[in-house]
């Protein structure tokens, strides 16, 4: 069968998604092998802290808002107009990219000063000199993001694809050939990934470049745009914070602290990519057309669809992880700095994250409500409250439980946004009680099972090499669960038909 260019683009870029998870997680094998989980890069995980949060500002507002105003922009302007708009846009934003890292990198002193007051001086002269090359990618990841825009206007998906590529792989490259520099190292190759990023998606851009040094900055749609952009990047600066916050709380936490947190929060990220990343997309225009055409129940049906998807592929993998997280974790990273007191710390904090994961996987798909019903004001203040909470209950169990209790506090804070958001959404008739109840419970049940013999297995084959006992202790539980779902307590709108090797995901169209 041929496939469309629509379908060659989506799995090209699919592959390319996927390629980029492998670098990455090859680039964190090699950055824990060099440098462990010690103080340097505890040093490391700070300085990209706040970089990391501009550039997810940006996206989150600029970004965000470009696409549609710039479609429905060249839709009804003239060659010339769209000229002097992108040359304004890309002038205005170069600029104040600018200004704002140079304004960062004046001041690296202060804002490493207040990211991480529990730092030692000598902690702190290195994350400085770390943040002082960090800082400049903010501003070519920042125009990454805008040049992928115009790609995507013109069909082109796969280039904005392979070029995030390039940050994991220069920093690839850069620790193998220089890892004597310590993290300088890292930090030298994320810039450079981060400009080739930008460069490589240059090319449409260019061909409508104007730069006008005089009255660019008056453009009035240029200037529209980073208007409707405002209100994002403002309630952004708050709800995005959590990240610095832990940094905050645990520079004050024994050295290697940072690092446990680090090493596990980049993992249950990767796996909520891998696992669920597309789900929340995928429903998305489905629900708001359920929406607009007033099908509550038809639109109860798909949400209900799509967290019980969630949970069918999110459950297990927590299980697993959370009985298997030590020896999964010695596999993966003890060796050479990454020591086993390491990896006992990770593999504590990640099975901690495992709720986390979870929870961060359905609200993925729960936000999305919230723009559909028009509760955009509800949702921000909901992220506000989580962070509230968080922070609240960080300084708590920071005290008590050190790094493990800024992991607890994480999952807790996403739990109590996850109830709020459900318990709103039931207030304004956008779900129904009870809608998720026997599906969730029989879910549990079968998640239990597959730790449970996950555990065990692993227990009566601990003897054997590790990677022997946690691939077929892993694979036992994953089997259980299977069964369990599609056999002993069958799921609403699931069906495994062996006899075929056909299955009917819950992700079927009505």
């Amino acid at each position: 069968m041929r496939l469309s260019d629509f379908t060659r683009s989506n799995i090209l870029v699919t592959c390319c998604s996927l390629l980029g998870v492998a670098v990455n997680f090859a680039s964190q094998v090699l950055i824990a092998y060099y440098f462990g989980a010690q103080a340097e890069r505890d040093a490391y995980f700070t300085a990209i802290t706040v970089p990391t949060y501009l550039v997810t500002l940006f996206v989150g507002s600029v970004s965000v808002v470009f696409l549609p105003f710039f479609v429905n922009f060249r839709k009804n302007h003239s060659e010339e107009d769209v000229q002097k708009f992108v040359s304004s846009i890309s002038g205005i934003l170069l600029l104040f990219l600018s200004l704002l890292t140079l304004a960062a990198f004046l001041f690296a002193d202060q804002v490493i000063h207040a990211s991480a007051p529990g730092f030692t001086e000598e902690q702190m002269s290195l994350t400085v000199k770390l943040f002082r090359i960090l800082i400049f990618s903010v501003t070519f990841q920042c125009l990454a993001s805008i040049f992928s825009v115009f790609h995507h206007i013109n069909g082109k998906f796969i280039l904005p694809a392979i070029s995030p590529i390039a940050l994991p792989v220069a920093g690839l490259i850069f620790v193998a050939l220089f890892h004597n520099y310590g993290m300088v190292s890292l930090a030298a190759g994320t810039l450079v990934g981060s400009a080739i990023s930008a460069l490589l998606l240059l090319s449409p851009v260019l061909k409508q470049l104007r730069l006008r040094f005089l009255g660019f900055v008056s453009n009035s749609p240029a200037l529209h745009i980073l208007k409707i952009s405002a209100p994002l990047f403002l309630t952004g600066i708050l709800f995005r914070l959590t990240t610095i916050i832990e940094r905050i709380f645990a520079s004050h936490l024994p050295a290697g602290s940072i690092s446990y947190l680090g090493y596990a929060n980049q993992l249950y990220l990767l796996m909520a990519t891998i696992a669920t990343g597309s789900i929340a997309t995928t429903y998305y225009p489905v629900l708001a057309a359920a929406w607009a055409d007033n099908k509550k129940e038809e639109f109860e049906g798909h949400l209900q669809k799509g967290i019980s998807l969630i949970l069918l592929i999110t459950l297990p993998i927590a299980a697993v992880f959370l009985v298997l997280a030590n020896p999964i974790i010695r596999i993966l990273f003890e060796r050479g700095a990454f020591d086993s007191n390491a990896t006992a710390a990770v593999s504590f904090s990640l099975a901690i994250l495992m709720g986390a994961f979870l929870f961060g996987s359905i609200g993925n798909l729960l936000m999305k409500v919230f723009y559909i019903a028009g509760k955009t004001t509800a949702n921000s203040l909901i992220n506000i409250a989580e962070l509230a909470v968080y922070i609240l209950l960080a300084w708590w169990f920071a005290g008590k439980f050190s790094y493990l209790g800024l992991a607890l506090a994480l999952t807790l804070s996403k739990g109590f946004s996850i109830l709020v958001s459900a318990i709103l959404l039931k207030r304004w008739n956008c779900i129904s009680s009870g809608m998720f109840s026997s599906e969730l419970l029989k879910l549990l049940a079968a998640a239990l099972a597959c730790g449970t013999v996950s555990y065990l297995v692993y227990h009566q084959l601990e003897k054997q090499p590790a990677f022997l006992a946690a691939s077929v202790s892993g694979l036992a539980g994953m089997l259980i669960y299977v069964l369990m779902v599609f056999r002993v307590l069958p799921i609403k709108g699931l069906q495994l038909n062996f006899g075929s090797s056909k299955l009917i995901s819950l992700s079927n169209n009505n």
